[in-house]
């Protein structure tokens, strides 16, 4: 349900959770450590309807480096 701001203004908020119902209940139920996504508008409406937080995938791959870049379970704090 996220397009730009579309999913940010408040007359059409409880659309864009509408459309993104669908794709929120599957994020939720799967068994993914990680998630990406480059917009961080997208990233808020995960966090609020799917109780995921996305990594950046340009931090995806900064951690991939590192010898402690991804610990187990995987968290999505963003530490340097």
């Amino acid at each position: 349900g996220h397009d730009g701001t579309y999913a940010m203004k408040s007359e059409s908020y409880e659309v864009s959770v509408r459309i993104g119902k669908k794709a929120f209940e599957g994020m939720a139920a799967a068994d993914a450590e990680v998630w990406a996504t480059d917009c961080p508008l997208a990233a808020l409406q995960f966090g609020q309807h799917a109780d995921r937080r996305p990594l950046h995938p340009m931090t995806i791959l900064a951690r991939a480096y590192r010898p402690d870049g991804f610990p187990t379970p995987v968290t999505s704090e963003e530490s340097s």
